[in-house]
């Protein structure tokens, strides 16, 4: 196996599907594809995927020639893309219609950091297709917390959004200890630091989090929203529906947490929150 293989973890019954980033002393350090999960695994508990079995028969041609990393990239742009899931019929409705027709609105800002530069890219690709401005950088996950301030204080933001991946390490499906988890707590401390500079909720909203992230110390540092209440799995366009619902939800409207979370792939369980209001003021007349 090489780095930039598609692979499923036979240990986990071929759960979801990583690229391998990292191979070291036998084991292989792995990036979900369709979720923001980081894994490490034994190199013999991998299979690469059978790439036969997916539906672009271009994509074939290529891994056939053995150009994986030409490969992973069509594959993975394609794959991402909202119109390849079935279940977000209304989202693609909802772009559809959103489009550019907002020029009487002042919509919120977004300040989106990603620990990972091709999720940022896809998210910023989805944020384009909705029509909401957003600043987007990636920052590894452990650098987020000492970067932080210095761009809020830049970028001033109505909502932001930190995440990237992470992971539950400890055996199980839960645990409270901050330390059994990847990198929870520096999106904890990412909060606490965006708290500090702005305390109101209506005022910064905050999304943080990746897959099976410590749901109840994100929140209590003081996020708005935050993943993962039943430590499932965060799909990498997650972040993007909440932080755009809200983005353009009215300032007279308080959403309910049903109502932001609404299009998410992992829902209430994957996502929780408190009610918050909405970041966009109508302009009259148009400026």
């Amino acid at each position: 196996m090489n780095i930039g293989d598609i692979v499923a973890r036979k240990s986990y019954n071929f759960d979801t599907w990583f690229v391998i980033n990292h191979i070291e002393n036998n084991k292989a350090i792995l990036s979900g594809i369709y979720y923001r999960l980081i894994a490490d695994a034994n190199l013999n508990d991998l299979e690469i995927v059978n790439t036969r079995n997916l539906e672009f028969n271009d994509l074939i041609d290529i891994n056939a020639r053995g150009d994986k990393v030409n490969f992973f990239k069509s594959w993975y742009e394609k794959q991402y893309s909202l119109d390849s899931y079935s279940k977000e019929n209304n989202i693609k409705q909802n772009i559809e219609q959103e489009g550019n027709k907002n020029t009487n609105k002042i919509i919120g800002k977004i300040l989106h950091i990603d620990g990972d530069k091709s999720y940022l890219k896809e998210s910023l690709k989805q944020y384009q297709k909705l029509g909401v401005p957003v600043e987007g950088l990636t920052i590894k996950e452990y650098e987020q917390p000492e970067k932080l301030k210095e761009l809020l204080k830049l970028y001033r933001p109505d909502i932001l959004v930190i995440t990237g991946h992470d992971s539950l390490r400890k055996s199980g499906d839960y645990s409270m200890d901050i330390e059994d988890y990847t990198n929870s707590k520096y999106y904890v401390e990412c909060v606490k630091i965006a708290r500090e500079y702005n305390p109101s909720y209506d005022d910064l909203v905050i999304f943080a989090g990746g897959c099976k992230s410590h749901y109840e110390a994100i929140m209590n540092a003081g996020a708005n929203f935050a993943s993962s209440p039943n430590r499932i799995l965060l799909h990498v366009t997650d972040p993007v529906i909440v932080a755009s619902n809200i983005a353009k939800a009215s300032i007279r409207e308080v959403l309910y947490i049903d109502e932001i979370i609404n299009g998410t792939f992992s829902g209430i369980g994957g996502i929780g929150g408190v009610e918050t209001r909405g970041k966009c003021r109508e302009v009259k007349p148009v400026f």
